[in-house]
């Protein structure tokens, strides 16, 4: 049994939040990408939001499915619209 690794964010005063390369590669987060902080009954929990369909379904015969990795790559680092990006 793997024991459960522990990782503490830093708060600025700005209420700017660090997170540990090994978290941000692991989530595979880029700056400038969104998190959800969610309510539970037991506290909170932060997860990576799930892309709403509605608004990739535009790209769907843009994007191969065979390179998806370099295009989402490259997609994040060009000007595209931004209601495409949350």
């Amino acid at each position: 049994m793997s024991k459960e690794k522990i990782y503490r964010l830093k708060v600025t005063s700005k209420r700017q939040v660090t997170f540990p390369k090994v978290v941000m590669d692991a989530l595979k987060l880029a700056p400038g990408d969104v998190l959800e902080v969610r309510e539970t009954q037991t506290g909170y929990a932060l997860a990576v939001p799930q892309v709403e369909k509605t608004k990739i379904f535009p790209l769907q015969n843009i994007i191969p499915a065979e390179k998806t990795e370099l295009i989402i790559e490259e997609f994040r680092r060009k000007g595209y619209e931004q209601s495409l990006r949350d």
